[in-house]
C-alpha cells in the first residue's frame, strides 16, 4: 500500500477526511505495526460518542461518531489484506448509533444516511435496519419503512419494538392512502396516536388576487376530511419573554432546513415579503406521503437563514389565537411540552401545506389538532373547484382588517363586504358595547356587582343589539343576522355566564340556541366552545323535554352537525360516548335547574362557563 491508495481514499467523496485524519492514515499506511492501537483508538471514540448520547448530547455524539467512522473507513480502504475487516464492527456500530442520534434530532434524511452506511458493510444488522426504518417513517416513506423493518423482523422474529413498528408504520400507510383515522380513544382519552400526513383531493393554483391558493378536485361533504399535516417544527418559551418562542422556531426552521432536502424545498415556498415567491406553485408531490417526488438535480435550495426564518415564522405559524381554542391547541401539543404547564408556556408551529390555505372571515375548513397533526375539515358541502380557506384571525371586531395587517393583505370576502355596508347602522351599538366591555374588564379583578346585575347589563346590550338588527334599512336572512350578532358575541356568551338561576330552563335553552347560531353563522369550526355549547343546548333540551321528545331528537342532529364538522364523522353510538366522557351531564345539568339557590351553588354552576369561556374571550 502506498500513496495511490491514500489518494483513492481521499478522492471519495463519502469520506470527507479532515486533514489530521488524512495525516493519521498515512502514518499508518507507513507503520502497520501500530494497526492494534488504531483499532482500540476507534473503539474508545465510539464509546466516547456513547458517552454523549447518554447525556442526549447528542450533537457532540454525532460528531464522534461520524470521525470514527470516516476514520475506520478510511483504515479499511488503505490496510493490508492481514488486517482488513478488523475496524469493520466498528464502523457499523458508530454509524448506526449516529443513526439513532439523528433519528433523536428528528434529522430522518441524515438518520437514514448514516443508517445505510452502516448496512453497505453489514447487511443484515438488525438495529441498522430498524434505523433506517424509523427514519424512512419520518420521511412518511412508508412502503420503504416496511421493507427495512420487516427485514429487521425476519432476523429477529418476535422482538416487541420492531412488530410494534412494524404495526404503526402498516397503520401510517393506510391513513396516508385512505384518509382513514382512528381516533375514538383520542377523543375519549386524550392519547394521540401516530398520525400520518394526508392529501386529499386538493391541487395547488394561482389565485387572481390571494397568490397561492389550494383549491378541491372533487366535491367535499360537511365534516368531510381534506387534509392531515403534522407540524414540522416547534417554537416554545416561557411566557413573558417577548417573542422568544418564535425566535425559537425560527431557529429550528434553520436547523430543518440545512438537515433535510425535502424540507429546505418547503421552506423555499413559504409566504415571506423578503423574497418575491409567493407566486410560485409549489408541487403538491412534495407535501404527499411516498410520493415521487425529487428534487431538480441541476438547482439548488439554500435554506433560509435566521432573518428569513424569523419572517416565514411570524407570518405562515400557527398559534393558539389562530388555532382558535387556547386551551385545545396546547393540550394538542401537551408531548411537547413535557411536564411544563401550558399556563407558562408560549408555544407555536409551523405546518408546512396548511400554510398555503388562504384566509376567509368565512372558512370553508375547519381546523382541529391530534398532538402535533392538523386536521382540516370542510365546514359545509363544496363543490369541486372551491378554495379551501381558514380564518387568520379569531375576533368579533368590525376592525378585522386591522388584524390581517401582519400578511399584508384586506380581506374582501362576503362577510367583510357586508361590514361595511351595516356598519354605519350599528355604530351606536358598536360604542356601547365598547363602552360596557372596558368598564367590565376594568373591574373584573374586584367584582364589585353582584352577578344578576351584570346579567341585566349584558340582557339590555342585548336587546339594544336586537333591535338594531331588526331596524336596519335592509332585510337580513339567518345567517347576516349571525353575522352581526358575532360582532358583540362577547355579550351574548357573558349573559350566559351571569344568567341567574331563577330564569327560565326555556329562556337559558334559547340563550344557549342563540350563541351556538352565532358561531355557525361564521363557520367558527375552529372553536372548541361551539361543541361545549352543542352539549349544554343538548342536556337542556333533554331536561326539559325528555330523550323520546321531537324537540330532542331535532337537536340532536343539530349537536351532531357541530360534532361532525370539528372532530368527523361518528355514529350516535361514539357521539353517546363522547358526550358522556367529554362534556359530563353532571357539570351542564345545575345550569338548567330552575331551583333558586345560594350564592355559593351559583358560583358552582357557573365554573364550566368561566373556565371556558372568560379565559380565552376576555
Amino acid at each position: 500500500m502506498g500513496r495511490e491508495s491514500v489518494a483513492s481514499v481521499l478522492a471519495a467523496p463519502s469520506l470527507q477526511l479532515m486533514a489530521d485524519e488524512i495525516r493519521y492514515l498515512k502514518h499508518l499506511e507507513k507503520n502497520p505495526q501500530e494497526t492494534g492501537t488504531f483499532i482500540g483508538e476507534l473503539e474508545k471514540w465510539r464509546l466516547a460518542g456513547n458517552r454523549h448520547f447518554n447525556k442526549k448530547d447528542f450533537e457532540s455524539a454525532i460528531h464522534i461518531y461520524k470521525r470514527c467512522a470516516r476514520l475506520g473507513r478510511g483504515f479499511e480502504s488503505i490496510t493490508t489484506e492481514e488486517f482488513r475487516g478488523r475496524a469493520t464492527p466498528i464502523v457499523i456500530m458508530a454509524d448506526s448509533n449516529c443513526a439513532q442520534a439523528y433519528l433523536e434530532r428528528r434529522q430522518w434524511e441524515s438518520a437514514l444516511q448514516s443508517a445505510e452506511g452502516a448496512l453497505s458493510l453489514g447487511p443484515q444488522h438488525v438495529k441498522s435496519l430498524f434505523r433506517k426504518g424509523k427514519a424512512l417513517q419520518g420521511l412518511q416513506e412508508f412502503k420503504k419503512a416496511l421493507a427495512a423493518l420487516e427485514a429487521a423482523l425476519e432476523l429477529r422474529p418476535y422482538d416487541d419494538s420492531t412488530m410494534a413498528a412494524v404495526a404503526e408504520v402498516k397503520s401510517a400507510y393506510h391513513q396516508s392512502v385512505t384518509g382513514e383515522f382512528d381516533l375514538y380513544n383520542y377523543y375519549l382519552e386524550n392519547l394521540p396516536p401516530f398520525c400520518s400526513d394526508y392529501v386529499g383531493s386538493v391541487e395547488i393554483k394561482s389565485t387572481a388576487t390571494a397568490g397561492r391558493g389550494l383549491f378541491l378536485t372533487e366535491s367535499m361533504k360537511l365534516g368531510q376530511l381534506v387534509i392531515v399535516s403534522n407540524a414540522i417544527a416547534l417554537g416554545l418559551a416561557a411566557r413573558g419573554k417577548f417573542n422568544e418562542h418564535l425566535i425559537n422556531l425560527a431557529f429550528a426552521c434553520t436547523r430543518l432546513a440545512t438537515s433535510s432536502v425535502r424540507y429546505a424545498h418547503q421552506f423555499r415556498y413559504f409566504h415571506s415579503r423578503l423574497k418575491n415567491q409567493n407566486a410560485r406553485v409549489p408541487p403538491l408531490e412534495l407535501y404527499i406521503p411516498g410520493s415521487d417526488w425529487a428534487p431538480d438535480p441541476h438547482s439548488k435550495v439554500e435554506p433560509p437563514g435566521i432573518e428569513e426564518a424569523l419572517e416565514i415564522v411570524r407570518i405562515n405559524s400557527f398559534d393558539s389565537s389562530r388555532i382558535g381554542n387556547p386551551e385545545a391547541f396546547l393540550d394538542g401539543l401537551k408531548d411537547a411540552l413535557g411536564h411544563t404547564p401550558p399556563a407558562q408556556v408560549n408555544v407555536c408551529a409551523l405546518w408546512a401545506l396548511p400554510s398555503l390555505l388562504n384566509h376567509s372571515c368565512l372558512p370553508t375548513c375547519a381546523v382541529s389538532l391530534v398532538g402535533k397533526a392538523m386536521f382540516i375539515r370542510a365546514t359545509r358541502d363544496l363543490p369541486a373547484g372551491t378554495e379551501l380557506t381558514i380564518s387568520y384571525v379569531v375576533s368579533d371586531s368590525l376592525d378585522r382588517e386591522q388584524l390581517t395587517k401582519a400578511w399584508n393583505f384586506a380581506c374582501r370576502c362576503e362577510r367583510c363586504l357586508f361590514d361595511e355596508i351595516v356598519k354605519p347602522h350599528i355604530s351606536d351599538a358598536v360604542q356601547m358595547f365598547s363602552d360596557i366591555m372596558s368598564d367590565f374588564e376594568a373591574r373584573l379583578p374586584r367584582a364589585l356587582e353582584p352577578d344578576k346585575l351584570k346579567y341585566e347589563i349584558f340582557s339590555r346590550l342585548i336587546h339594544h343589539v336586537e333591535q338594531r338588527i331588526q331596524n336596519l334599512p335592509c332585510k337580513l336572512d339567518d345567517r347576516q343576522k349571525g353575522w352581526v350578532r358575532f360582532i358583540f358575541q362577547r355579550g351574548y356568551m357573558l349573559r350566559i355566564v351571569f344568567c341567574p338561576q331563577e330564569v327560565s330552563r326555556l329562556e337559558k335553552i334559547e340563550m344557549v340556541a342563540q350563541l351556538l347560531n352565532i358561531y355557525k353563522a361564521v363557520e367558527a369550526g375552529t372553536c372548541g366552545l361551539n361543541l361545549q355549547l352543542a352539549a349544554c343546548l343538548l342536556k337542556g333540551v333533554e331536561l326539559e323535554y325528555g330523550r323520546s321528545s321531537h324537540e330532542y331528537q331535532s337537536t340532536r342532529k343539530v349537536v351532531a352537525m357541530h360534532f361532525h364538522v370539528a372532530l368527523g364523522e361518528m355514529d350516535d353510538d361514539f357521539l353517546d360516548k363522547l358526550l358522556k366522557a367529554k362534556f359530563s351531564s353532571d357539570s351542564l345539568a345545575p345550569f338548567f335547574n330552575e331551583i333558586s339557590r345560594s350564592e355559593k351553588g351559583y358560583q358552582q354552576h357557573t365554573f364550566i362557563w368561566q373556565s371556558r369561556s372568560q379565559q380565552s374571550l376576555l
